[in-house]
């Protein structure tokens, strides 16, 4: 501003007033007003950001941070919860950073004066509550986004309650405990899963069902890769080990798998039950509409926004997932 104070012939506070919007009411000429706002213009100047909050000492950040990774419903919850909280009054910082530089994207939040934090949680190795980022974060309310609830809610769920972390998740193994029901009710016996999560493979064993695991080199990725090592895997498993119901976690994983089976002229779901999981409406309109555990997006995404708003007594916000019955499920083959 003093340079464009110098270039104008004109005094800082001038300038200053006309970028801040007080000119009219300080009673500078309309000419002046006119004449620096089209210079401004020209020069392309824009007042810092961070020297204008000096003046608004009430104004709130909300920090958002996620590692990169945001799947299906993860991007549907990210783009919801911008989009409402962008309605608002309060300014929006993000960090996405890798895992390696995780301490440093919490830094800069707290750095850019975020307040109230929302972490998005992609895997279970994320960790939010570990004594590195814990202290940085003792300050601001937390609400840690996709938690995972269930297996007795362990060392993880504990850590973070009592650091007073909100967490809004679901308990995926109570999940497949009714996916492992409706196989069982079908006369499904064997089933494969993948990836191999812990969670689901003994929930379905619980279930009364023999499960096959994949080899690791099954993992992958890309979602399209991915499906074609499971398809490959599926087909093997129905063929060596007499399964007849397939179980995907990721609806996107699960989309392209099924597309291939299809495509590999296995009959679905007369040949082979496949289910799908964390699924998205676009799954009822594929040849073969998948059956899947819908995530409760809308609840989850509600219920973040409350406690940003209002924090509640109770910090642990775990909601069911819903199974949606549709056309790749059916009575296991003799």
């Amino acid at each position: 501003m003093a340079e464009i104070a110098a270039e104008l012939g004109l005094s800082r506070r001038t300038i200053s007033s006309v970028v801040n919007g007080r000119a009219r009411r300080l009673g500078h000429a309309q000419e002046t007003i006119v004449r620096v706002e089209r210079y401004l213009a020209e020069r392309g100047y824009v007042p810092s950001q961070a020297a204008t909050d000096l003046h608004r000492p009430t104004l709130e950040r909300i920090g958002l941070i996620h590692l990169g990774h945001l799947y299906t419903h993860l991007q549907t919850a990210y783009d919801d919860i911008v989009a409402r909280l962008a309605e608002g009054q309060d300014l929006l910082e993000l960090a996405v950073v890798p895992h390696r530089r995780l301490l440093d994207g919490v830094k800069a939040l707290i750095a850019r004066g975020a307040t109230r934090v929302v972490w998005f949680q992609a895997w279970e190795r994320e960790a939010p509550e570990s004594p590195s980022v814990a202290g940085y974060l003792a300050n601001c309310r937390v609400v840690i986004y996709n938690h995972l609830f269930g297996q007795g809610d362990g060392s993880a769920t504990q850590a973070a309650l009592a650091l007073g972390y909100h967490l809004v998740g679901v308990d995926r193994t109570a999940a497949y405990r009714r996916i492992g029901a409706l196989l069982r009710g079908l006369g499904h016996r064997v089933v494969a899963l993948v990836p191999d999560y812990t969670y689901g493979d003994e929930a379905l064993a619980a279930s009364g069902l023999t499960v096959v695991r994949p080899p690791l080199t099954t993992r992958a990725d890309d979602p399209a890769e991915a499906a074609r090592q499971y398809t490959a895997f599926a087909r093997a498993a129905m063929r060596d080990h007499a399964v007849t119901a397939l179980c995907i976690h990721g609806a996107g994983i699960a989309q392209y798998a099924l597309a291939n089976l299809v495509r590999a002229g296995v009959r679905v779901p007369e040949e082979l039950t496949v289910i799908g999981f964390d699924g998205r409406p676009e799954s009822e309109a594929y040849a073969v509409p998948l059956t899947t555990m819908d995530m409760p997006v809308a609840d989850m995404v509600e219920r973040t926004l409350g406690l940003l708003r209002r924090p509640r007594k109770e910090h642990r916000h775990c909601f069911e997932m819903r199974l949606v019955e549709r056309g790749s499920h059916g009575r296991a083959r003799r």
